[in-house]
């Protein structure tokens, strides 16, 4: 099976996967489509705005009824209209009696709502980090200028660099287009404090990296970094290098 890719990517880079047990994997292809949505108490009780205190026209809809409605919308890919007929059928067969905002004032409460994003704070427990950087792109004035105008320059794009342990971003950075992931492993350990093993590619295979990541961690840690293809051995006696050793 061949790994959805981009139509000017060269077949020779076509990431090739080999599909093992295809029962298994039919099954997943089935949960696809599966539909499962719930609202909690905490979500019904606040849905609608109960706040005092506000000049003008008081809000009918809470906060978390439009960032319901707008959530939706962006994982279904939907219009505002679409989006208010979608909520008010879900609705109906879950057979609860709430109202859904129209698409005017989704349209409208769009442009001023604030969503406030749960923060996890420092990582309890046992710490695994694993580090790696993805690329974020600028996206300019649209095909259509393209098209009138032609390409004026390249795209410009950033750097994000995350660290992850247990399934959650414990930290980030981001630089631009031509920092090196290594020069910013060590904010990332920073970030997290102690650890208890960390994992990176090659990219990461650099003294300084190696150096931070021993000074973070426990008792027991164990330092992850795949080596570079020409690495060799490091004469150094320092302790931080003991682990890159083995992995060569």
């Amino acid at each position: 099976m061949t790994q959805p890719h981009h139509r000017n990517r060269h077949p020779k880079y076509r990431k090739q996967y080999k599909i093992q047990n295809w029962q298994e994997y039919e099954r997943s292809l089935i949960q696809r489509g599966d539909l499962t949505i719930w609202l909690s108490e905490d979500v019904i009780q606040s849905w609608y705005d109960d706040s005092l205190n506000q000049f003008g026209r008081p809000k009918l809809y809470s906060d978390v009824a439009i960032e319901t409605a707008l959530t939706l919308r962006l994982l279904f890919k939907l219009p505002l209209r679409q989006t208010e007929g979608f909520l008010t059928s879900i609705f109906t067969l879950m057979n609860v009696g709430l109202n859904v905002p129209d698409h005017t004032t989704l349209s409208r409460r769009n442009q001023s709502l604030k969503t406030k994003l749960k923060r996890v704070g420092n990582p309890n427990g046992r710490v695994d980090l694993v580090i790696d950087s993805t690329g974020l792109v600028i996206h300019g004035e649209g095909r259509w200028t393209r098209h009138k105008h032609g390409k004026r320059k390249r795209r410009g794009w950033r750097k994000m660099h995350i660290g992850v342990s247990n399934g959650f971003i414990v930290a980030h950075v981001i630089t631009d287009d031509k920092t090196h992931d290594g020069s910013i492993a060590s904010q990332l350990i920073q970030q997290v404090g102690e650890i208890d093993s960390i994992t990176a590619d090659k990219g990461y295979d650099q003294t300084q990296v190696q150096q931070s990541a021993y000074d973070h961690l426990r008792e027991g840690g164990k330092i992850n970094i795949h080596p570079r293809k020409n690495a060799v051995t490091s004469e150094s006696e320092e302790a931080a290098l003991s682990q890159r050793n083995q992995h060569n």
